[in-house]
């Protein structure tokens, strides 16, 4: 890897600053800068996180936890409309068409934030499904859907801490911790 980058380099194909970071199963691990890039060098990032957020929330209707046709009303006990499906969320189409101010406040609850999006945005959104809008909203949302049930605050949510429960039976599946309280309400 670290010869195919060199040679990208030398060619001019890779001009923009980066560092590459992997780690494979057996800890061995591989890091290479370019650019001027390092490690430590702190890189502001927009629009970059949805699709790892999307993936990760992928991997649990992967898993069976959640579907597509998961609805928010059936995740969040304060989301009373009933059409949004993470499916919508996911794709852009749920029909949140603005962004709340919350999403840049750095100290704000993540989930008292989902619900100033639903409360602030989404009385004036369109139609789940009638519309494609590109903003920050529907992941917060499919976010929240996806983590609510571990009981435990987002800001000290660890990917072990998220508790998977089955949809069907409400039993949980693969976790070291108990789900929230409320968990009924969203199966």
């Amino acid at each position: 890897i670290r010869a195919g980058m060199d040679a990208a380099i030398q060619r001019g194909d890779l001009q923009a600053q980066f560092t590459l970071m992997l780690e494979s199963n057996d800890g061995r691990t591989l890091e290479y800068s370019g650019g001027g890039s390092t490690p430590d060098f702190a890189y502001e990032s927009a629009s970059t996180s949805k699709w790892v957020a999307a993936a990760v929330i992928l991997e649990a209707v992967d898993r069976g936890f959640l579907t597509l046709n998961t609805t928010a009303n059936a995740q969040l006990p304060f989301w009373t409309e009933t059409t949004v499906t993470l499916r919508h969320l996911l794709s852009f189409t749920s029909g949140l068409n603005d962004t709340a101010g919350c999403t840049n406040l750095p100290n704000i609850n993540f989930a008292t934030c989902v619900e100033q999006i639903y409360t602030n945005v989404w009385p004036t959104s369109a139609a789940a499904g009638a519309e494609y809008n590109y903003n920050q909203s529907h992941l917060q949302v499919a976010g929240l859907m996806a983590i609510k049930p571990s009981g435990v605050p987002y800001e000290r949510l660890e990917p072990d801490d998220i508790v998977l429960v089955s949809l069907w039976t409400g039993e949980i599946v693969d976790s070291k911790l108990q789900p929230s309280s409320d968990t009924p309400t969203h199966l």
